[in-house]
């Protein structure tokens, strides 16, 4: 959408629009204003260009797209609405609050600059004799997994990654390899094991999850690889702030603190910090969860060689999320919308799970809040985002932002949303 109103091209402008909020182009005639639906039809077959500025205008002001998309200035566009009946001026304001998810005009969103190969960069076979360049294969392919990861969710990569460990299993089971070989090996594979436990968990597998970390723990202890036990344990404290009690937050963070202390880097240390005070948030521990989030703060952009291989996502979007996840226990709803902007906001485009993640966690604290029609724009803005996009958190906050939108007010607007969300599988319900 953004690119065709780039381009001024009308045509494909209003065949986006059609398509995505269901209206007709006599709808979308009565919308503009002062022009017909056999011109409509005949802009959108490209049988008639717009080059007149006065309608440029009409359709911004009609459609509510910003006019700086368009190449106009801001003071040209029109806010009022020149319908007749109530019912009409909510139709149109419904169809406005569309332009805007459509083109994104809440927010800046991060360009989606980093591309996944289509297929792993090799395979991961069981050859009967296994060197480092094996090894160094085995790795590349994990990679992968965690950029598949990254840009589809956890729904995606999930089989994949458990086709991956089995194979590396059978490998360290069946093969020859010499000793130093053989604890490469081990460590890739107690790696990728914990990464089928983070994919399960995104995918909303609990059982499975639990099962993958308690894998890697045990992978881990075989080759005292402190990464793999730390990694698992803090997100198994993740897991825990949803599926757990605040003590088993608490307890699994402290126990990946434990664990990193010969690697305890400053990035490292305000991770587990604020998985941590998640857990003492949960337990009404004002003064110690803001305290943790203030020494967090401070050691979040502090980089090092030393850092862990898997700690490459942490920074300033996941613990603003942190943030508003602990707000939003202790009752601080302005605190957690703000936290869930600027998590939004400080994404990293490489991450487009996380982006669209954080757009529909802000989405669910606005509803929450009662803020229905931010809630509306930035939902809708989750839902076009999670294109292609398969993870379990992502649906569950994105139904739960439409279920509440349902409850709070029966009007046109609302209830034109709430039935355009629900035509996507991913805010279709709030398992």
């Amino acid at each position: 959408m953004t690119i065709a109103l780039a381009d001024r091209d009308i045509g494909t402008t209003f065949r986006i629009y059609r398509r995505w909020t269901g209206i007709t182009q006599q709808d979308l005639a009565e919308m503009i204003g002062g022009i017909a639906q056999p011109r409509i039809s005949a802009i959108e077959r490209g049988r008639e260009q717009v080059m007149s500025l006065n309608l440029i205008q009409r359709i911004a002001s009609g459609l509510g797209v910003p006019g700086h998309l368009l190449g106009l200035a801001p003071e040209v566009m029109d806010e009022t609405c020149s319908a007749i009946h109530d019912d009409d001026v909510q139709r149109r304001e419904f169809h406005r609050l569309a332009a805007s998810v459509l083109t994104g005009a809440a927010l800046d969103w991060p360009d989606a600059t980093w591309e996944v190969a289509a297929s792993p960069p090799g395979g991961v076979d069981a050859p009967v004799r296994i060197g480092d360049s094996d090894v160094a294969r085995y790795r590349k392919h994990l990679e992968w997994l965690y950029e598949l990861d990254n840009t589809y969710g956890g729904g995606a990569a999930y089989r994949l990654t458990v086709t991956a460990v089995q194979q590396m299993r059978r490998a360290l089971d069946s093969a020859s390899y010499s000793p130093t070989t053989g604890n490469g090996l081990a460590r890739v594979l107690g790696e990728a094991t914990e990464h089928a436990g983070w994919l399960a968990y995104d995918a909303g597998r609990q059982d499975d999850a639990r099962y993958w970390w308690l894998e890697a723990l045990a992978a881990a202890q075989t080759v005292d690889d402190d990464d793999v036990s730390t990694v698992a344990f803090a997100s198994m404290s993740l897991a825990a702030s949803t599926v757990g009690t605040p003590r088993d937050v608490i307890n699994l963070a402290r126990a990946a603190q434990r664990c990193a202390a010969i690697r305890n880097t400053p990035r490292l240390r305000s991770l587990l910090l604020v998985r941590e005070a998640v857990g003492h948030a949960a337990q009404g521990e004002r003064k110690t969860t803001w305290s943790a989030f203030t020494q967090a703060d401070n050691l979040v952009g502090t980089d090092t060689d030393a850092d862990p291989y898997w700690l490459e996502f942490w920074g300033e979007a996941d613990l603003a999320c942190h943030r508003m996840k602990a707000a939003e226990i202790l009752g601080d709803l302005d605190a957690a919308i703000q936290a869930a902007r600027e998590a939004v906001v400080a994404v990293n485009p490489r991450f487009a799970r996380n982006h669209a993640a954080y757009l529909a966690s802000h989405g669910r604290v606005l509803a929450v809040a009662g803020h229905l029609d931010e809630a509306m724009e930035i939902t809708g803005q989750a839902i076009l985002r999670t294109a292609g996009v398969d993870s379990a958190r992502i649906r569950s906050n994105i139904g739960r932002a439409v279920d509440i939108l349902a409850k709070r007010d029966a009007g046109p607007t609302v209830r034109g949303f709430v039935e355009w969300a629900r035509t996507y599988p991913l805010a279709g319900a709030t398992a």
